[in-house]
Order: C-alpha cells, then sequence, then structure tokens
C-alpha cells in the first residue's frame, strides 16, 4: 500500500498542501490462498516479524517504485508522476472538501492526515483510508525526519508571516510540501 500526507497548515485561509510518502511492500509472495498475515497486510509492524527483514526493502520511495515498474516494463516511464500523484492529489482534496465543514478554525493550529492508498494488478489506485494521528516510517528510503521539519517550519511561517505565503495557488511549493 501507499502512505501520504495532507497537511491541513492553516485554517484562515485554509492551506492544505500534500506530500509524496512511500510504498509499503509485502515481503511474502502474494497467494489469495494463503493463511499468512503477513501476505495481506504490509504495515511495518507485521511485515517486521519476517526472518530476514529489511526496512530498506519494506519501504520504497515513490521514485524507487517508478524505477522498478519502468524497469519490469509494467507501466509507462512517467506513471507516478502521471497517474499516481494527480490521483492522490485529487483524493486529498476531496476528502479536505468533505471534512471542511466539520474542521474548527482555530488560529495557530494545524493538522497532519496520512491518506492510505492501494494499487491493483492493473496499476489502478483506491484509496483506503484517512488517518487523523498518521505514524512517521523512519527509513532511508523516505526522509521522514526532513519531511516533519518543512512541516513545523511551514507552520510556523503561516503563523508568523501569512502574508508571505497567500499568493500560491494550488501546484506551487513550500519545499517538498505542494499546496492542492
Amino acid at each position: 500500500d501507499l502512505r501520504v500526507y495532507m497537511l491541513i497548515a492553516r485554517s484562515d485561509p485554509w492551506f492544505v498542501f500534500y506530500h509524496e510518502g512511500y510504498l509499503r511492500r509485502s515481503l511474502s509472495k502474494y497467494s489469495p490462498l494463503s493463511k499468512d498475515r503477513k501476505v495481506y497486510l504490509t504495515n511495518t509492524h507485521f511485515q517486521s516479524r519476517k526472518v530476514g527483514f529489511k526496512l530498506s526493502e519494506h519501504i520504497w520511495s515513490f521514485s524507487t517504485f517508478q524505477d522498478y515498474l519502468s524497469e519490469k516494463g509494467r507501466t509507462s516511464k512517467h506513471y507516478v508522476e502521471t497517474i499516481l500523484n494527480p490521483y492522490i492529489k485529487d483524493v486529498a482534496l476531496y476528502v479536505f472538501m468533505s471534512a471542511k465543514k466539520k474542521l474548527k478554525p482555530r488560529a495557530g493550529s494545524f493538522q497532519i492526515i496520512g491518506l492510505d492508498f492501494m494499487i491493483d494488478q492493473n496499476y489502478g489506485v483506491h484509496f483506503i483510508e484517512a488517518n487523523g494521528y498518521p505514524g512517521y516510517t523512519w527509513s532511508i528510503n523516505f526522509d521522514s525526519r526532513g519531511m516533519v521539519g518543512e512541516q513545523f517550519d511551514l507552520v510556523q511561517e503561516l503563523g508568523e508571516a501569512p502574508s508571505a505565503l497567500r499568493l500560491m495557488r494550488s501546484g506551487d511549493r513550500y519545499a517538498t510540501w505542494q499546496l492542492v
């Protein structure tokens, strides 16, 4: 499955950002008849129980995933850029718009949300769930520490000098965070 992050960085006016995430791979070969939960559940807790577990084999960046797909001839060389990321950003915006009326604007507050997706055998992307208290996976293949640092810099700048970012439009970036 895939984990990406949505940051509601400010509520007056609303600033909602997307951050590309990572792929969590099952390290066991898939079989629909398997009784082994590690075949189906890709979270790190279950995968780490596998003998010989290596986090770097379990967590892939989107660029590593794209390289794999291209190398194996499974998708176009731009699948992540042209299909995966645009769909995920659309879902992030939809999730935000669906919840917006329930959110209470509060000065200086923000919310980070983990969005989980799966990819089917035809490389179609499907939304699984939104997590209001997402975990951060620390891996050499995904710079969670850098992402969190940029997240706090962004929230702080929006709190202290919001006029500096008011001209941002959908698609504009603050470091590795993209406004949706």
